[in-house]
């Protein structure tokens, strides 16, 4: 336990490169490895003006999991989003069909460090929300994000 609050304080310290790998189903090899807050080239830029429980309004920028999804052409599936402090959010496919939220790499223009909540974090349009909706989007709103993993049919929950 010690050593995992030590590499997590480590990490916000310590300036070297982080990566957001994205995994398809139950492979243990990444499909996609994004570095520094840095979108992909294949995705398009979304962004989502809005206040969250622990900012005030503020554009966020980066790629949508809407569009994460079709770029490996995956319908309908729940995203796991597991943190560097190893918190574990899975998104469900409804609300990325209904809120299309954002995995972040920019936050007013600059790219985010991990001190910052960064370098990606998932962004729910929560200025458009509100009670229990609200509450379920804040614990699915997964900072310093990296990993995700789109879950196919039959995958197992970690």
């Amino acid at each position: 336990m010690y050593l995992r609050i030590f590499v997590y304080i480590l990490a916000l310290w310590t300036p070297s490169s982080f990566a957001l790998d994205i995994y398809i189903g139950g492979s243990e090899t990444p499909a996609l490895t994004l570095e520094n807050g840095i979108s992909s080239d294949s995705m398009p830029n979304s962004s989502i003006t809005t206040h969250t429980p622990w900012t005030e309004t503020t554009v966020f920028e980066g790629f949508s999991l809407s569009d994460l999804l079709t770029e490996f052409s995956v319908k309908n599936a729940d995203i796991i989003a597991i943190g560097l402090n190893g918190y574990t959010a899975v998104i469900p496919s409804d609300d990325i069909a209904r809120f299309n939220p954002l995995v972040a790499g920019k936050r007013d223009g600059k790219t985010m460090k991990v001190r910052d909540l960064g370098p990606y974090w998932i962004i729910y349009p929560f200025s458009e929300m509100e009670g229990t909706e609200a509450a379920r989007a804040e614990r699915r709103m997964v900072w310093q994000l990296k990993s995700l993993r789109i879950k196919s049919d039959g995958d197992v929950q970690p």
